[in-house]
């Protein structure tokens, strides 16, 4: 329904009807009118010519709006390589990275192929804290999308800002140090502000906000505060470079983690293991209801989900199924009140007197390592999460670098249909919210004119 409604608003839709119309009205009223008698021929020639300069315009604009979006992500590379050193690699980065941008603008099978392929595709911001898995949630996603980037980016986590082209979305992978850093935020800013001059229809679509869930559970009361706070903060100040509100999707990632997970889901086909696992709120669902009742109604639902899954599998497995399955579903039950004082800073209003757009909150594993939480036992839930000692939130550190740890699966859980299915569909709705919190109620012809 969503891609009929974008057909029936797209530029190649309406202008061809429109100019059809004009014809036919030129054809009926023409000679009716004294000064047009004998002249309707001419009259529909001039329609014509109108709208194909309108067609001649748009395109060239098109054009040149693409080439810039092409040159700023050329920017964003070569600032990362320099900044590492890393100056022989620089013209192998840029032929792929040409590659990759004419592979896209060759691929049609999502409507994003053709020469304007970067301005038509919907561009999403991924951003969160250093080693919260962003890197490892865009390329084990499922979404076939190319990276440019360099080798030692790949290797020890993202510098500055990694572009993954796919036939779906354009998608921004940032440093960790944008959220962390003052100095390093500004700069983010700036590009932003460039973004938002190329892409003025809608600069960002969507932001995937990447939060690790150990690390959540591991952290005290007045940290997850304190993380909260900050992020709100960041991506607010991010927003007003934008002048938007694009919708913000919560990963919480390395869900892998919970005890049990690995027996819960290890009988999945990969059809099952793309499909979502967490919650999506409607636009003004937190704004009618409190945040503590959706959160207890969602999780609820998502607990009811997991304990009929889990309860299959008890019955397929028989003797084998070990105590951590069974309780696996009591984590989602739990979970409440550690997110609400994590989203309460989300559901805030800003001195403006408006809030963020939060979307969905979504659990995700794109590697599985021998890694595990404490299981639910003590009364204290806050301390029967915790891996190890906090580290202070916002403490320096390089960006993906973890302890070792065995992996034992490589298999991506509840990735793939999380965009596919619930953020790409949503491209068109940071068009209708405005910065100030008000509907754009005229959005459908602002984005056929666009």
């Amino acid at each position: 329904m969503k891609t009929l409604l974008r057909l029936l608003k797209s530029f190649w839709f309406l202008v061809p009807i429109l100019w059809l119309i004009s014809l036919a009205v030129c054809w009926f009223f023409a000679p009716r009118i004294s000064w047009l008698q004998g002249y309707t021929l001419e009259a529909m020639a001039i329609i014509s010519a109108f709208y194909l300069l309108l067609i001649v315009l748009r395109q060239y604009r098109r054009i040149r709006t693409e080439h810039n979006l092409e040159n700023l992500v050329q920017i964003e590379v070569d600032r990362s390589l320099k900044s590492t050193g890393e100056f022989r690699d620089q013209q192998v980065l840029r032929d792929r990275l040409k590659h990759a941008i004419a592979m896209l603008r060759t691929d049609r099978s999502a409507g994003g192929g053709g020469s304007s392929a970067l301005y038509d595709l919907p561009w999403y911001l991924v951003i969160g804290m250093s080693a919260a898995g962003k890197t490892s949630l865009l390329t084990r996603s499922g979404l076939s999308a190319s990276i440019a980037s360099s080798a030692n980016d790949t290797e020890s986590g993202t510098q500055h800002c990694d572009s993954y082209f796919s036939p779906e979305a354009v998608m921004i992978d940032t440093a960790g140090r944008y959220l962390r850093d003052d100095q390093s935020a500004s700069e983010f800013a700036a590009f932003l502000r460039m973004l938002k001059k190329q892409r003025s229809k809608a600069a960002v679509n969507g932001l995937v906000l990447v939060v690790s869930l150990p690390e959540l559970l591991a952290a005290s009361s007045a940290e997850r505060n304190e993380m909260g706070a900050r992020l709100v903060t960041r991506i607010e100040e991010y927003t007003d470079c934008l002048d938007a509100n694009p919708p913000i999707y919560l990963m919480l990632t390395k869900t892998d983690q919970l005890p049990g997970f690995n027996q819960a889901f290890d009988g999945m086909d990969l059809n099952e293991r793309q499909q979502p696992l967490g919650m999506t709120f409607g636009l003004n669902e937190i704004n009618t209801e409190s945040l503590r009742t959706v959160l207890d109604r969602k999780l609820a639902n998502l607990q009811a989900h997991v304990s009929r899954h889990v309860d299959a599998q008890i019955i397929a497995l028989g003797a084998d199924a070990n105590s951590a399955l069974l309780n696996f579903p009591n984590y989602f039950a739990e979970l409440s009140t550690i997110l609400e004082q994590f989203l309460q800073h989300f559901a805030r209003s800003n001195v403006n007197g408006t809030q963020l757009l939060l979307r969905g909150l979504y659990f995700t594993s794109a590697l599985q390592t021998d890694k595990q939480l404490t299981p639910v036992y003590e009364d204290e839930l806050s301390e029967s999460f915790v891996l190890r000692p906090a580290k202070p939130y916002g403490a320096v550190e390089e960006e993906e670098e973890e302890e070792e740890h065995r992996k034992i699966s490589d298999r991506s859980y509840f990735i793939t249909d999380t965009f596919r299915r619930v953020i790409f569909p949503d491209r068109d709705l940071t068009l209708y919210q405005s910065r100030h919190g008000r509907d754009r109620s005229i959005g459908p012809i602002v984005i056929a004119a666009a």
